[in-house]
């Protein structure tokens, strides 16, 4: 690492602790997801009678894709593979934005995270894939069978995690002014949501919804923090 580098982030890590409501975010952003996780060891769901949508949008996409070949493989490693990449990407992005404060950005999936447990418990819907009949092939499953130990909710399907992460990316790029990693997550959001769909995963609104979602729920963060006052960056960015 170059000493101009190592000069970014340690005024940036300055910058990041100077804040300790970023440091509180960060401890709840970090053991939120554990926690999530743990609802695969609860059975919660053998209970659960789950809420179904016309599985319009996937048997539409299957009839006119196909079930089997390259485009069914490629969609359902994508679903798994440039996720984990796009969600480690990020932790970055939290840490070098200036023009909000980290804890912004990252309590917006923290709160997305409780509204999809919430949902989760009070109102779950299964995706096409987990509904018994023969219209919906369960492509990621036939061909990434190893994928199914990354689901942790079967009947979460609102809101989408895989898009809401890819938008919280698109909404820090737009904001940072990172016209490069906002091109890279735009056009993850929309791969992915063709993919979700296509695989049955999710439906169509699942994805609308997680968009909406990002976005009125950073309104409402960033309109609260205006209130209090808690966007000072004069003393929260001394130096930059």
């Amino acid at each position: 690492m170059s000493t101009h580098a190592k000069e970014t982030v340690k005024r940036q890590f300055k910058r990041f602790t100077s804040n300790n409501l970023n440091i509180v975010l960060l401890a709840i952003a970090v053991f939120v997801p554990i926690i999530y996780e743990g609802l695969r060891f609860l059975p919660v769901e053998e209970t659960m009678n789950p809420h179904t949508f016309p599985a319009t949008f996937t048997i539409v996409l299957q009839d006119l894709l196909g079930t089997e070949g390259p485009i069914a493989q490629f969609a359902a490693y994508y679903y798994v593979v440039p996720h984990l990449m796009i969600t480690a990407l990020l932790g970055p992005l939290f840490f070098f934005s200036k023009n909000r404060p980290p804890w912004v950005y990252m309590s917006v999936g923290i709160i997305i995270f409780i509204i999809d447990s919430i949902i989760y418990i009070i109102y779950p819907v299964a995706p096409p894939i987990r509904v018994e009949g023969p219209e919906v092939v369960p492509i990621r499953i036939e061909y990434f069978p190893w994928s199914e130990k990354t689901i942790t909710a079967h009947y979460s399907a609102i809101p989408s995690g895989h898009i809401f992460i890819s938008s919280i990316g698109v909404l820090i790029s737009i904001i940072e002014r990172w016209k490069k990693m906002a091109a890279l997550y735009v056009a993850n959001t929309i791969i992915m949501t063709i993919v979700i769909v296509y695989t049955g995963d999710h439906y169509l609104i699942d994805a609308i919804l997680s968009v909406i979602f990002v976005v009125a729920i950073y309104k409402l963060v960033w309109y609260i923090a205006k209130k209090k006052g808690f966007t000072d960056h004069s003393s929260l960015y001394e130096g930059a």
